[in-house]
């Protein structure tokens, strides 16, 4: 790949206790890339993600953003949805997005309506006033979307971010986040476990190896773009393709369980 935007190369990455967590791993990921990062529990995936935001140093090998070293928070460059809800609980949906906006440098007077149009795309509109606790999971989740979106940063980050969520809400909300992600083709790295999801929203699927984790395969997601969940599940290439990155996987799994 000529000039990737995030380069691994060999990179080996340890826990203060001394414990690696990745172990001569490497990738490069291209600008605008939707690139899915699957494995057994406990093989780095989080980790890796941690480091391109600058939370995780690297102790050997090569971690780079648009060619040069990541050393100290990426600021301004990366967006990260956790598993777990980031949201204000003392502001309201249009409070937590104005934070963005503020970091930005927007303009003040912008805030507002920016928040609003930016609600209004994720489907929240008539909740803007509202407190996080007085939101369902889905729609806190939704929230942090929008949060996203006004941060704008040209990468995102997302460990596990639909994985709470019940399995109608989920499918709707990875429906919302497609046709948003149409819009801009921002660079997505996104861990799951879910082997379906990955095959879904993702270009290509990374799989890492039992602990410590390394590279063991990427796999091209052959499904046509733009596409929702379902088109992409009724696709006559996702059996296969599914088949291929389970079978890879359930073989590392099986080496968890025997360590």
């Amino acid at each position: 790949m000529t000039n990737p935007l995030i380069s691994a190369a060999g990179i080996t990455i340890a826990y203060p206790n001394g414990l690696t967590a990745l172990k001569d791993f490497t990738l490069d990921v291209a600008q605008g890339e939707f690139v899915g990062i699957v494995g057994p529990s406990g093989c780095g995936k989080t980790t890796f993600l941690d480091a391109v935001a600058g939370l995780m140093p690297v102790a050997g090998g090569r971690l780079t953003y648009k060619g040069k070293p990541i050393s100290g928070i990426n600021t301004g460059e990366v967006g990260y949805l956790f598993q777990k809800d980031s949201l204000m609980p003392w502001r309201t949906a249009a409070q937590n997005v104005y934070a963005a906006l503020e970091l930005r440098k927007v303009p003040q007077a912008e805030w507002r309506q920016r928040a609003q149009d930016i609600l209004q795309k994720v489907g929240l509109g008539r909740f803007t006033d509202k407190y996080p606790a007085q939101l369902s999971g889905g729609m806190r989740r939704r929230v942090q979307l929008a949060v996203l979106l006004a941060f704008d940063p040209p990468v995102i980050l997302m460990d596990e971010p639909f994985g709470a969520l019940d399995a109608q809400t989920r499918t709707i909300i990875e429906d919302d986040f497609l046709r948003l992600w149409e819009q801009n083709r921002k660079t997505v790295l996104f861990v799951t476990h879910d082997l379906e999801e990955a095959i879904c929203l993702c270009d290509k699927v990374v799989i890492l190896t039992a602990h410590p984790g390394t590279r063991k395969q990427v796999l091209e997601v052959p499904l046509q773009r733009p596409r929702t969940i379902d088109e992409a599940k009724f696709d006559p290439e996702f059996p296969q393709t599914l088949k291929t990155l389970s079978t890879s996987l359930r073989a590392e799994v099986g080496r968890t369980l025997a360590l």
